[in-house]
């Protein structure tokens, strides 16, 4: 649990960070300099939004090879229920970078390219999908040093006066349909409180699940900031959001 100091703010800016920067690209094009969503990128920004720990993975079996898989972020997700959102353009996908590249080989992965994706459902909750496919020999290693480097974020990041966060801590995860090496979840619930106690608003709840597989490392957030001024929509558990990326990673996961 993270307490801040109070103090009269808005809701974070921060908060956001789960549905930015909307590349909803996959696969590779011409140019250079697209943000693949590891490490410094969105995967860790969505990540900080969560206090996680440094997690020993362990179990689970992936039998599927090594880099057979592309990654493509269709007009819908789990069962056509969410929806892409449109205000990222119809920017094609860019190269990543040299330096998303390096990045992407200090968490044991090669070869790598990536995508993400933001999308809204009817209750306007909103989901957002980053990952990156390439070689990943140990996904378990990988997905460690990930959340080791979003710890190390999070700490680092200037907390929000006002703001009281409490997280369920990561949990593994085995719903229906899920063949991945390792699925772990989590769930926060954040409130906001001005000056003088008073509350701020409704409560913004956030669950994340990161997988990996030999071949994907992702990361699927839902939150209800687009539904919190209503008051009526909310989250998803740690457990309903190990289900929907159970979906998830089986409709973008795309045979080479």
């Amino acid at each position: 649990m993270n307490d801040n100091q109070p103090g009269q703010v808005q809701p974070p800016s921060a908060a956001s960070a789960a549905t930015a920067p909307r590349s909803g690209g996959g696969g590779r094009g011409k140019g250079k300099g697209k943000a693949i969503g590891i490490g410094a990128g969105a995967l860790v920004v969505a990540g900080a939004l969560v206090a996680g720990g440094v997690l020993l993975f362990g179990g689970g079996d992936d039998s599927e090879d090594a880099g057979s898989y592309t990654l493509v972020m269709p007009d819908t997700l789990v069962d056509g229920a969410f929806k892409k959102d449109s205000s990222g353009g119809d920017a094609k996908p860019e190269e990543p970078s040299d330096s998303d590249v390096e990045e992407m080989k200090t968490f044991g992965i090669e070869n790598a390219d990536g995508a993400d994706g933001s999308y809204t459902n009817a209750e306007k909750q909103s989901l957002r999908v980053v990952g990156v496919h390439g070689d990943i020999p140990d996904p378990v290693k990988s997905v460690n040093d990930l959340l080791a480097k979003t710890q190390k974020q999070e700490k680092d990041e200037q907390k929000v006066p006002g703001a009281k966060t409490e997280t369920t801590p990561y949990q593994d995860y085995h719903p229906a349909g899920f063949k991945g090496a390792v699925l772990k979840c989590t769930a926060s619930k954040t409130t906001y409180t001005f000056d003088g106690g008073a509350p701020m608003g409704n409560a913004l709840e956030t669950s994340t699940c990161v997988w990996g597989d030999k071949g994907v490392l992702g990361m699927v957030t839902v939150d209800n900031m687009q539904g919190v001024a209503e008051g009526k929509t909310k989250g998803l558990s740690a457990k309903e959001l190990s289900e929907v990326t159970a979906k998830v990673r089986t409709e973008i996961r795309k045979k080479k």
